[in-house]
């Protein structure tokens, strides 16, 4: 399934006039520089065909189609009129200058192999450059020390295309394609039809934490996987033209997917800005989610795949790059999925088009399949839309995201750590890798966030002593879609609204905001003047023994607003509070000794509520 959807993508991208996809026996690679040759092979210029990036200093590589680059083991083996310097000039930088002259060897066989008898300037004066050229001259080259090690291709002087891009030698490598097809005739296990089996599949580039030269998807390595005396990925059988189309798509949405530029510092970003040319570059098709590199695709041309990454990993507000549009798209999708309408589509999509999700993660040379969802443009949009509805919170301060992203969220589950400077950062490391795949299956499935996760964000509110608006949004939404599926006895749906609900009766979210009102009490009447609060002192133990804690915060209570009513300015503020704190402990029966692990998150959503609820008709108030 996963890789006939992948070669029905690549079948989609073929009839795109707008996209640049390599044909089979093709590949887009990263090329540095070109070798810029007379009608007689003779080195006229040696050029540095490198981008200029945006930002930075650091050139970067342009991305070329180039014929089909060879899988190399530990042994020499040539790609077709390009390549390292190894290779193409029997130099390098490695220190080991027999091999390179050996692969120098290796690329000019191939290079006559295949153009000996061609009717083409350009190959005659590759060869002829090939047969002259001496490698201990290349560290004389202008450059050498930048160039070294790195992928060259050649050009004729006075021609605008290069030596590989010529009608006569595509020719020549098609057919040279064709004829080392092997593997007998089988049935390809992904269109169904009498094919040559790939031996071995083309690898996959872009997966992060994978080897830089690529890695494989499908693959047999030790006798123990394969059966009736058949090799490598005959034990499989995909057809040639199959995998190769499975692969490029892949690797099309991994080499563009503009969300490497919150990675990869922008590497991958300005490469595939800077690869488009004149068009404006593709939108992005891949995203972080944990350890798992995931890239989404429609089987038909869509908004929605366009939104969904826009949708799912939104940015911060001061974003000024972000698209209003797309804002307004997601509005209008949450607001509908809330009303319990049908998800807004947009453009002539069709609510039935195919929908898919994949995330990779690294294992080895090989690639593992960390998810799979097939859905479609209806219910993942409907999904993606419950999700930021059950989020939903009056936040802590208005300049926080509405509908926060998946890092943001996963983040919160990572410890808090404090810089030098006093600024408080997270690391995407101390997130648990399995989590972040969690997390993305409750969403695109509907289903229950993972307990972990919630453990993990109860845990950081009880170490840190206070609860952020993404923590009470997890808090929300996983209770949310908890009472969905079954009733809980702990928690009702009072609760679970985006600001205070003053008639809940839950034990725990009463005693939250108590206590929530005791330090606001606490805080006015030192006129903000404290070194450390109730909060920073009993938090933990009054959201897990309350019994032990609010006898004596009652008690302390009574000082503090002995003290307000002495203060002319705050009597009113006094007999305000004095009967808030009345109003919520009448509400209670009995403070327990003991909260339950749900309690305890209902006690985080009730401070959450009841502070947001104090200030915010302060600021009101003030405002008036």
């Amino acid at each position: 399934m996963i890789l006939q959807a992948l070669a029905s993508y690549y079948e989609r991208l073929l009839d795109d006039p707008d996209v640049d996809v390599a044909e089979p026996g093709f590949s887009t690679e990263k090329i540095h520089y070109e070798i810029l040759l007379g009608p007689r092979g003779e080195l006229r210029a040696i050029d540095n065909i490198q981008i200029s990036p945006e930002k930075g200093s650091k050139l970067l590589p342009r991305l070329l189609k180039v014929p089909a680059p060879v899988k190399r083991t530990a042994g020499v083996a040539a790609n077709f009129l390009w390549d390292n310097t190894g290779y193409v000039l029997g130099a390098d930088a490695k220190g080991k200058p027999e091999r390179a002259q050996e692969q120098f060897a290796a690329f000019r066989v191939l290079a006559h192999a295949l153009g000996d008898g061609l009717d083409d300037d350009g190959m005659r004066a590759v060869l002829a450059f090939l047969d002259v050229w001496n490698p201990d001259e290349a560290a004389a080259l202008p450059g050498w020390d930048d160039m070294a090690g790195l992928n060259v291709v050649f050009r004729l002087d006075g021609e605008l295309g290069h030596v590989h891009s010529r009608p006569a030698v595509r020719e020549a490598w098609l057919h040279h394609v064709e004829a080392k097809a092997g593997g007998g005739d089988a049935f390809c296990l992904v269109t169904g039809k009498p094919s040559s089996a790939a031996r071995l599949h083309p690898s996959v580039k872009g997966v992060r934490g994978a080897q830089s030269s690529g890695a494989a998807l499908v693959s047999f390595n030790l006798d123990a996987f394969t059966s009736y005396g058949k090799e490598q990925n005959y034990n499989a059988p995909v057809g040639e033209r199959a995998a190769f189309a499975y692969t490029t798509a892949l690797n099309h949405m991994l080499a563009r997917g503009s969300d490497q530029k919150k990675q990869l510092g922008g590497t991958a970003e300005a490469v595939r800005h800077a690869a488009s040319g004149d068009r404006p570059p593709p939108r992005r098709r891949v995203l972080m989610v944990g350890d798992a590199t995931t890239v989404f695709w429609t089987e038909k041309p869509t908004q929605a795949e366009i939104d969904f990454g826009e949708f799912f990993d939104n940015p911060e507000p001061d974003d000024e790059a972000h698209d209003g549009e797309v804002m307004q798209r997601l509005r209008a999708l949450v607001a509908a999925v809330a009303a319990g309408k049908e998800p807004p589509l947009w453009y002539g999509d069709k609510a039935d088009t195919p929908f898919y999700i994949l995330g990779l993660s690294p294992n080895a040379a090989r690639l593992s399949v960390r998810f799979w969802y097939p859905s479609t443009v209806k219910v993942m949009m409907q999904r993606l839309g419950q999700h930021f509805v059950d989020l939903a919170i009056i936040p802590r301060y208005e300049s926080e995201p509405q509908y926060p992203s998946l890092w943001k969220l996963l983040l919160e589950t990572a410890p808090a750590r404090k810089l030098s400077d006093g600024k408080v950062i997270r690391k995407i490391e101390d997130i648990p890798p399995i989590m972040a795949g969690q997390l993305m299956n409750a969403i695109v499935n509907d289903v229950n966030y993972p307990m972990s996760f919630l453990s993990r964000i109860a845990s950081r509110i009880l170490i840190e002593k206070d609860i952020t608006t993404c923590k009470a949004s997890i808090i929300k939404a996983y209770y949310l879609r908890r009472l969905r599926k079954y009733n809980s006895e702990q928690v009702t749906i009072k609760e679970l609204s985006m600001g205070i609900n003053e008639e809940s009766t839950n034990v725990g979210y009463l005693l939250g905001r108590l206590f929530a009102v005791l330090e606001k009490i606490q805080h006015e009447s030192a006129d903000g003047n404290l070194n450390t609060t109730i909060r920073d002192r009993f938090y933990s133990s009054a959201a897990t023994t309350p019994n032990n804690v609010f006898p004596r915060l009652l008690s302390l209570t009574q000082h503090h607003l002995s003290k307000m009513r002495k203060d002319e300015k705050k009597i009113g503020l006094a007999v305000i509070r004095e009967k808030q704190l009345q109003t919520i402990a009448w509400s209670l029966d009995v403070i327990p000794s003991k909260l339950s692990l749900d309690n305890q998150n209902m006690f985080s959503l009730g401070f959450f509520h009841q502070r947001n609820a104090l200030y915010q008709k302060k600021e009101t108030s003030a405002a008036s």
